[in-house]
Parts: structure tokens; C-alpha cells; sequence
């Protein structure tokens, strides 16, 4: 079997949650679990928090597909579905006892048309917009929405919940300003005796820089798999990165002074030196733009990656030192050189690194 493979440590998952969970608490964690885990395996994520002291109660995806996926895979557990409701996914939320996103007008049009019976086995959630501009109804037409919900004789709300835009910036006034909106709102809605459900509106970033203010859940994502939204965010609570990406030394030989290193000839050797090939690439995920930027793990010491980025091979640089041909390689691991390291580099974040892994890379739980 190729030896690349992302090693994910679901100890440090689990710990993860705990140590959010803790912090949280009252509030409890929705973990998301939606692009596969955040490349890190959607159900095996799944299993292993059911498995703590504190199982989660809802987990959240972003797409239909995703909640099929681990329906499929056996969890049985509520799953939050972060897309809008359509007549393209309203038969597979029946199908699978989804929890439904309701976020504009056709979206509530869709959940109306269903028979009454069918649509007292759906509890949705309303998605209200207070600022993060991409999903959702107006604060001012959130009432209305309820109203309707209601009067269909469905008083079974899951929710109302928003998502905040700046939560993991230095600059926090406008996540608290969309905090105060939320809170105003669901205040009023209550007021007006409509059903709110469940409240929640901090993703990671507001999981670690605001005050949650009695809301129900909040729901954490990269920071369930080990990294801190930004440099920004208040980092009280410990994390542990989950996944490692590792291989082994496919070949290594000599080169001499003068000769070059893969595409383009960007590299050429200045002296004697051994240059060893990984089978890792840009098509399991290293941005081809890291190439001679970024350093791996063998033994005890850092080698730095030379040439350009192929789709299925980097080439180390290893001067004169003694190295074994099928040696253990740590491209980016849970110390030193992590998926933030990477991204750091490449100008991005760690999200895209560790969703970027590609599905051609085995993941090894351990």
C-alpha cells in the first residue's frame, strides 16, 4: 500500500471536544462535522465523540449529501443540515430524519407544501442573516416565517440560529454587534409567544473570543480538530491538532553540483548533496505553492523540500546525512510543522489545508 496517509489521533478529537465543551458549558457543543470531518473522516469523527462521557446531542453538515453519509454509516444521532431546504432535498430530509435549514421564502414554501403528517417528522431550523451576508432571512422577516411555521401546525422548531462573519478578527465589534442583534431578536420572537427553540450562533471563532449569553449550543468546528481560528482568537482553551500527514522516503540518491530538481528546474544543487523522493503531492493535497517553502520531519531533524511540487512527489533535500530508503517521513504533524504552519506559508488557513487533503490519502485512526 502507498505509504502516504493521514494518521488521525481521535484521543486528541475527543479531548479537543471536552476541553471546548468545558469552556462552553452551559452551553453544549454541536460538533460539525461537515466536508468529511473537515477532512479528517465525517463518521469516524462522529463515532469516537458519541464514545465520550458527554455524547453530542446534534451533530451539523453543510449539505444533504453529507447527513446521507452518515446516516448510511450508522449514526442515528440528529444531524443539522446548514443548506437551505428545496424540492431538490426535501425527500431524502423525510427519508433520513433530517433536521432541515429553512432560510428564505422558498425554502418555507417547500416545508408548507409537504402533507401535514409527513411534515410534523421534520423539525426545522430558521437561519436568520444578522450580517454575515450569504444565508438566511432578514431579521425583518423572521417573524413572519415562524408565524407560518406555526400556523402549519408545526410548532416543532428545532431553532433559530445565525453565523457570525468576524468572530476571529482583532477587531470584535461587529461580531458583538451581530450577537446583540440575534439576542434582540429571539428576545422579541419570545415576546411576541413565537417559538425560537434552540439558540446558537458562535462558530469557533466566537466559541473562544465572546461570551456565549445563555445561548443553547454553540457549534465548533476546525477547533474540534485541533487549531484556533486565527491568530486573533483568545487561546484559553487547549487544543491538539488531530491529523498528521506522513510518508517514506520512496527513493534517495546523489546529486551532483549543477544538476537540477523536478519541474521547471527552480532547484539547482550547489553541491554534492542527496536528494530523497516522497510519494506525496499536490494531488493529496500540498499546495503546489509551498514548493521550497516548507520543511519535513525524518528522524530527529528537518529536511528542507526542494523543486517544485509535483501531483504525486516532493523532493527533500538531505545533504550528506545518513538516511534509509523507506525512512518515516512527517510532512505536518500534531508539534512543529502543523497544517497551520502550512497555511501560514501559503497565505490561507488551516481549514483549507486539512479539507484539502485528498481522498486518495488513507486515513489511519488510531
Amino acid at each position: 500500500m502507498r505509504p502516504t496517509k493521514a494518521v488521525i489521533n481521535l484521543s486528541n478529537l475527543r479531548e479537543n471536544y471536552l476541553n471546548i465543551r468545558k469552556h462552553s458549558f452551559p452551553s453544549r457543543v454541536i460538533p460539525v462535522v461537515k466536508a468529511n470531518g473537515y477532512g479528517h473522516g465525517a463518521a469516524e469523527v462522529a463515532f469516537s465523540l458519541l464514545k465520550t462521557d458527554f455524547p453530542p446531542e446534534i451533530f451539523a453538515v453543510a449539505m444533504t449529501e453529507e447527513a446521507i453519509t452518515l446516516r448510511k454509516a450508522g449514526i442515528e444521532t440528529p444531524i443539522l443540515v446548514f443548506e437551505n431546504l428545496s424540492g431538490g432535498n426535501i425527500t431524502e430530509h423525510l427519508e433520513y430524519r433530517l433536521t432541515p435549514t429553512i432560510a428564505d421564502a422558498d425554502g418555507l414554501r417547500v416545508f408548507s407544501a409537504i402533507s401535514e403528517e409527513k411534515r410534523g417528522n421534520l423539525h426545522p431550523a430558521v437561519k436568520v442573516d444578522t450580517g454575515m451576508g450569504r444565508l438566511g432571512f432578514t431579521i425583518e422577516e423572521v417573524a413572519e416565517a415562524l408565524r407560518t411555521l406555526v400556523n402549519g401546525k408545526n410548532s416543532g422548531i428545532h431553532s433559530v440560529y445565525t453565523h457570525l462573519a468576524t468572530s476571529d478578527e482583532q477587531d470584535l465589534s461587529f461580531a458583538r454587534l451581530q450577537v446583540e442583534r440575534y439576542l434582540s431578536l429571539t428576545r422579541d420572537l419570545q415576546n411576541q409567544g413565537l417559538p425560537v427553540g434552540f439558540t446558537h450562533f458562535s462558530n469557533s471563532g466566537g466559541i473562544h473570543n465572546l461570551d456565549q449569553q445563555g445561548a443553547d449550543f454553540v457549534r465548533a468546528g476546525i477547533s474540534l480538530y485541533g487549531y484556533y481560528p486565527s491568530e486573533f482568537c483568545n487561546q484559553r482553551i487547549p487544543l491538539k491538532p488531530v491529523m498528521s500527514l506522513v510518508s517514506e522516503v520512496e527513493t534517495i540518491r546523489y546529486f551532483k553540483q549543477g544538476e537540477s530538481v523536478s519541474y521547471g528546474r527552480k532547484y539547482i544543487v550547489t553541491e554534492k548533496t542527496q536528494i530523497a523522493s516522497i510519494p506525496a503531492g499536490y494531488a493529496d493535497g500540498i499546495p503546489r505553492i509551498l514548493s521550497g517553502k516548507i520543511s519535513v520531519r525524518i528522524g530527529e531533524k528537518e529536511y528542507r523540500q526542494t523543486g517544485t511540487i509535483t501531483m504525486d512527489r516532493i523532493m527533500i533535500d538531505c545533504g550528506n546525512d545518513p538516511i534509509d530508503k523507506n525512512a518515516k517521513v512527517i510532512l505536518f504533524g500534531e508539534t512543529g510543522t502543523t497544517a497551520d504552519t502550512w497555511a501560514k506559508i501559503a497565505h490561507t488557513i488551516s481549514y483549507e489545508i486539512t479539507c484539502g487533503i485528498s481522498a486518495r490519502v488513507p486515513r489511519v485512526y488510531i
